[in-house]
Formats: C-alpha cells, sequence, structure tokens
C-alpha cells in the first residue's frame, strides 16, 4: 500500500512538474504605425481554451501559455493588424509582433497626411544593397535621388513607396520623355 501511494504521489509530482515547464512566457511588442494612439486590443491565442489576452500600449505585454502551435490574432476597433509570429510558441521562439495599420476607411487619410508631411524628390527602393556608385550620378543628372530602406517591407509602406515612385516616374517621363529610365541604376519599386 505503501509502495502505491508511493508511486502515485511522484506521478503527481512530475505531472505538475511537467505542466508548469511547458508554459511559456511570451511577449508581445506593439509597433504603431499609425498617427493614431494604440490603448488597448484582444490577442489570441486559442479561444477554445480561452488563451485571449487584453494588450496595452502603455506596458509591457507577457503571458504565461503552453508551448505549442498557434493562429494568433490580433483584434482592436481602431486599427487593422499584421501579426509577425514564430511557427511554433516555444522558450526559443517566444516573441510576437503585432504591427498596427489605420483601419480601411482611415488608411487613405492617413496615407494622403504621411504623404505630404513626407514628401521628397528620392525614389524609395527596399533592398540589401549599399551605397551604389550610379545613385548619385543619377541625383545630379535629373535632380532625383534614392532613398534606400530595409529589404523587408509591411503592406502600408509598400503603398507608400509604389505612390512616391510612380508620381516621380511621371515627372521624369513629362520632362525628359522615356530617356531617363535608361539612366537608373536600380529599378525602384512599383515601375
Amino acid at each position: 500500500m505503501k509502495r502505491l501511494l508511493l508511486f502515485f504521489l511522484l506521478i503527481n509530482v512530475s505531472w505538475i512538474s511537467t505542466a508548469s515547464e511547458n508554459l511559456i512566457a511570451v511577449s508581445v511588442f506593439i509597433e504603431n504605425r499609425t498617427i493614431h494612439k494604440f490603448e488597448k486590443g484582444l490577442i489570441q491565442f486559442d479561444k477554445e481554451k480561452g488563451l485571449v489576452f487584453s494588450v496595452s500600449g502603455n506596458t509591457d505585454n507577457e503571458f504565461l501559455i503552453p508551448r505549442g502551435k498557434y493562429d494568433v490574432k490580433f483584434e482592436s476597433k481602431e486599427f487593422s493588424s499584421w501579426v509577425v509570429k514564430p511557427k511554433r510558441i516555444n522558450k526559443k521562439n517566444n516573441s510576437i509582433k503585432v504591427i498596427l495599420f489605420p483601419k480601411e476607411n482611415q488608411l487613405k487619410i492617413d496615407f494622403e497626411k504621411s504623404m505630404f508631411i513626407q514628401e521628397s524628390n528620392e525614389f524609395i527602393v527596399h533592398s540589401l544593397i549599399g551605397e551604389h556608385n550610379n545613385l548619385s550620378d543619377f541625383r545630379e543628372k535629373y535632380d532625383i535621388g534614392f532613398k534606400l530602406e530595409a529589404c523587408m517591407i509591411d503592406p502600408f509602406s509598400m503603398k507608400k513607396a509604389r505612390e512616391q515612385n510612380l508620381k516621380l516616374a511621371r515627372q521624369l517621363t513629362e520632362k525628359y520623355g522615356d530617356s531617363w529610365k535608361k539612366d537608373l541604376p536600380l529599378k525602384p519599386f512599383g515601375l
């Protein structure tokens, strides 16, 4: 009887330690790419298991969840979002990044405001390349430069780059015809 009791006691202790080892501290980072202040939202790991948490913009967001594979979703009344997450959440891969964008109806207004504020005479190029020799030659000849951005691109930046690059391309075509295209050292996004 003592052996049986000891056996069940050991099983319970190992089950409890295994269950606590399976819990992972997940950090959720919010990157707000809008002109609006982020207050709160909900991050959902598994609705059926009750793994839905409130996320605030003013605090560190860290949650304990079991390791595993999740289809992480983020909800907010004010923002659309894009969730960057690992395939499986475990001790090594335990960070989630939520990138906030304006809702569809607000996107056009915010985009036009940001383009008005940040308007420049530079093609926006998303690439891994470093400084290119012919960039300064093109700037001297056509008075339009190149703004080199990181190669990882989100939908909002993609739209901004395409709009800016097409606008500059139209200006160059009106002034120089199609001859300026032969002098391009890089092909800007959207052309």
